[in-house]
């Protein structure tokens, strides 16, 4: 018995050791899983990698590759872009969520590489933080400088731009040229905005003239393209220093130009001296007679140079893009351009032109461009937002403070889930009484919403409306000689949101000569 002692002893030790192991393993789950039930719940999503996250899972083509992961994983992905949380979706009920009933949590900006440079540091409104420079910013946009009264006065300069852009249209037919109407449509915007900017017709400064204008022109687009592509130094920051995708080089370049337009301009319109402030002032003018911030006597020069550039970019690129497409989707259905014609037609009729008072009785072509914000939205994504503090979703997930939001506008307008074949372009499908181009479901967001909605959104939609049925009006248009409607590029540029290729088509006047 003494020699089996040792064994039963150490037997009974091991039984003992294995009691207490087993024991500790059920109590390590029954915590573990207590935590992992009280732990607030993300939104589902792919598995991140190390150092990267999930940027290997979202691919070259962001849009694209976030809707394929909204396919998989549900209406809400929680991702790691490379050391930045965001969350994205195409739901329109989480759309709504986001930007209405939540707007006070998700009403921030995150800060990124273009918004640093473009925007001389988020001193602009589109941008800038959620704070009170923003509310301040906000406030000049709403009551000084896009008030009912002030772009009243500047109605007929944007009835002057629409019979320039016919008369353009005109002289290029005369000439037997096709018309290049991306060119044609770049410039009825920027001119609108120029003139109400700086009343006058091209940007720049002293006798700024159409060569001038076409080169800032080709700098917006430039900078529009850099907002809104994948800078991957903007989730992986030590890449910044390489500047692998050559962004910034391009960024630096853009702003020093424009930099140099943005300091002359303000020099001679303070040359001409302070005035007071009425509707007749341009914004520049109203800008610089504005009081600044924390008790300074005016702007500071960077903020007035930021709200310089959100108008130029807002107001060009936008408005333009839009009406391009619609064209190219008109000359691929001529059934829904015979529509919009006869509605116009029946509307104006062929002895005067189209006049801004009779755009609220397009309620067809007002069907057909909301059907353009849904297929063809001019940014993939709406500028992010991001989260102020923590918050809860739809009673489900758990978005954590400084959490980026991205709302993929490409995919919110193809989800099966909100839409009838998703890919064929209907206009029909927004046929109503009177066809409001918001959405009160939040199925397309192409102004945004709430305390970050577009200020602007009615000014644009109206020089789109009164530029499309200008065209559609005064011209019948056809493929250039030699070609037909199949050879009318409609892809989609890499990257970016815009037609492939410039749209070139032949117009042909309809009216009487008198009108031209």
């Amino acid at each position: 018995m003494d020699v089996l002692y040792p064994f039963l002893y150490a037997f009974r030790s091991f039984v003992m050791l294995l009691v207490g192991t087993f024991v500790a393993v059920l109590i390590y789950d029954y915590t573990h899983k207590r935590r992992e039930r009280n732990r607030p719940r993300l939104p589902p999503g792919p598995h991140p990698w190390p150092i990267v996250g999930n940027l290997l899972q979202v691919g070259a083509l962001p849009h694209c590759g976030m809707m394929n992961l909204t396919k998989i994983y549900g209406p809400v992905v929680y991702l790691q872009l490379g050391n930045v949380p965001a969350v994205v979706t195409d739901d329109p009920s989480f759309v709504k969520e986001i930007l209405k009933k939540q707007d006070h949590v998700f009403a921030s900006r995150p800060k990124n590489i273009a918004s640093e440079y473009f925007t001389y540091r988020n001193k602009d409104i589109a941008f800038a933080p959620y704070g009170s420079h923003w509310r301040k910013m906000r406030k000049i946009c709403t009551m000084e400088l896009l008030t009912p009264k002030r772009l009243d006065y500047f109605q007929q300069g944007r009835i002057e731009e629409a019979q320039c852009l016919v008369r353009s249209i005109m002289e290029d037919h005369k000439l037997n040229k096709p018309i290049n109407l991306r060119d044609k449509l770049g410039a009825l915007s920027s001119n609108n905005l120029t003139r109400m900017l700086l009343g006058k017709r091209f940007f720049g400064p002293g006798n700024a003239g159409p060569e001038d204008a076409a080169e800032y022109k080709k700098m917006i687009y430039e900078a529009f393209s850099l907002v809104n592509s994948f800078n991957m130094a903007d989730y992986l920051p030590f890449l910044r220093p390489l500047d692998l995708q050559g962004h910034e080089r391009r960024m630096q370049k853009i702003m020093k130009r424009s930099d140099e337009i943005y300091e002359a301009i303000l020099a001679e319109h303070r040359k001409r001296g302070r005035k007071g402030l009425n509707e007749t002032n341009t914004f520049i003018d109203v800008l610089l007679s504005l009081p600044g911030e924390n008790g300074q006597e005016c702007l500071c020069d960077e903020t007035i140079k930021a709200i310089i550039g959100d108008m130029v970019a807002a107001g060009t690129d936008t408005s333009s893009i839009t009406s391009e497409w619609t064209l190219a989707e008109l000359m691929q259905h001529p059934e829904i351009m015979h529509k919009v014609r006869n509605e116009i037609d029946g509307v104006v009729g062929y002895e005067r032109v189209v006049e801004e008072s009779d755009l609220d009785q397009f309620q067809y072509l007002r069907a057909v461009l909301k059907e353009v914000f849904r297929l063809h939205p001019v940014g993939a994504f709406l500028i992010p937002h991001v989260a102020i503090d923590d918050a809860e979703i739809a009673g489900r997930y758990h978005i954590p403070k400084n959490t980026r939001i991205l709302i993929n506008t490409y995919s919110l307008g193809r989800n099966p889930a909100s839409w009838n074949r998703p890919l064929e372009f209907r206009p029909d499908r927004f046929l109503e009484k009177h066809v409001d181009l918001f959405d009160p479901e939040y199925r397309i967001v192409p102004f945004g919403a709430g305390r970050r909605g577009c200020p602007g959104a009615s000014l644009g939609t109206s020089m789109v409306l009164l530029g499309l049925s200008r065209l559609i009006h005064s011209f019948e248009w056809s493929p250039p000689h030699g070609k037909s409607v199949k050879d009318i590029p409609m892809l989609q540029a890499f990257n970016s949101m815009i037609l492939d290729e410039p749209l070139h088509l032949i117009a042909t006047p309809r009216l009487k000569a008198s009108l031209y």
